[in-house]
């Protein structure tokens, strides 16, 4: 393959996004099924800052940090497997008719291990076409308990804990396909939620749809150093949460978010990559939150 299309495979695999952020968070990055052309260790920091607030003139407000470190390991071209810590801080707010009620609490969240699978792959002049499947576990490992002010109602108590205390389990499959200068990918994904303290959030399904471009280098001298231009498109649906085996009202929702970012090849081994996710469309229950903004920011290794 040119030297171009080599770089175009490179960035797919390097810039692929962990996926697993704290729960109540939208996604914001398609996942890449690209499993790594280095086989070896890569190491992934991932920062996301992300807002809800009250929809249909709901009083709730919710702000999230999520500092990610992801640490992959890549024993053959099909295979990968990633273990991941997140931390996490969060503020809440809700105004009641006694005043406004707060709380912050922040800790490290849950882990997470998951594996991939890489089970098809064309390779053409300048192309490459590949699919993937990945399944991974969140594991209760985060601080799930804290006290948190009762006046704060339960789903918003809840989502700002750093861990949710429950094991999870999500399933990914997608395909990506870059040609010349130019790459597309989809990704369809599920979650479930197991149950805490009597409350478990609601299933997520997403559908991810991506397209980039490699805006410079011009011309291609030596490689390294392409900086890409990107649009990102996400449908989520999230069912309701439930406490104690009842459906909490305003926790169900439908979302449409688009995602323009820029992703930079520094070198073979080094990628830095930024994006904004907003959303367009959301149906969401009186006295229920949406999603306002989420940036993310990240750059891996590889070793």
């Amino acid at each position: 393959m040119s030297r171009p299309a080599v770089r175009l495979l490179l960035a797919a695999a390097l810039l692929a996004a962990g996926g697993v952020v704290a729960a109540g968070a939208a996604p914001l990055r398609t996942e890449s099924p690209a499993t790594g052309v280095y086989q070896g260790t890569a190491v992934l920091g991932e920062l996301t800052l992300g807002a809800e607030h009250g929809a249909a003139g709901g009083g709730e407000d919710l702000r999230q940090t999520v500092a990610v470190t992801e640490l992959r390991y890549t024993p053959a071209t099909s295979w990968s497997f990633a273990l991941i810590v997140p931390r996490v801080e969060s503020s809440a707010r809700v105004k009641g008719p006694d005043g406004r009620v707060e709380a912050s609490l922040a800790g490290l969240g849950d882990l997470a291990v998951t594996g991939k699978y890489r089970f098809f792959r064309q390779l053409g002049r300048w192309a490459d076409r590949q699919a993937a499947v990945e399944a991974g576990v969140k594991l209760p490992t985060g601080e799930s308990r804290a006290p948190v002010d009762p006046a704060l109602p339960i789903s918003l108590r809840r989502a700002v804990e750093p861990g949710s205390g429950s094991t999870d389990a999500f399933l990914d499959l997608s395909y990506q396909q870059a040609h010349g200068r130019h790459v597309q990918a989809a990704a369809l994904g599920y979650r479930h939620h197991g149950e805490a303290l009597g409350y478990r959030f609601g299933d997520e399904a997403h559908l991810s749809l991506d397209a980039e471009v490699i805006v410079l280098p011009r011309d291609y001298q030596a490689p390294g150093h392409e900086l890409f231009a990107l649009l990102e498109a996400t449908l989520v649906h999230r069912a309701a949460d439930t406490y104690r085996g009842a459906a909490l009202a305003g926790t169900r929702r439908t979302e449409l978010l688009l995602a323009p970012g820029l992703e930079y090849v520094a070198t073979e081994q080094l990628a830095l990559g930024v994006s904004i996710a907003l959303p367009v469309l959301a149906e969401v229950g009186a006295g229920g939150r949406q999603s306002r903004w989420q940036i993310l920011s990240q750059a891996r290794y590889a070793f």
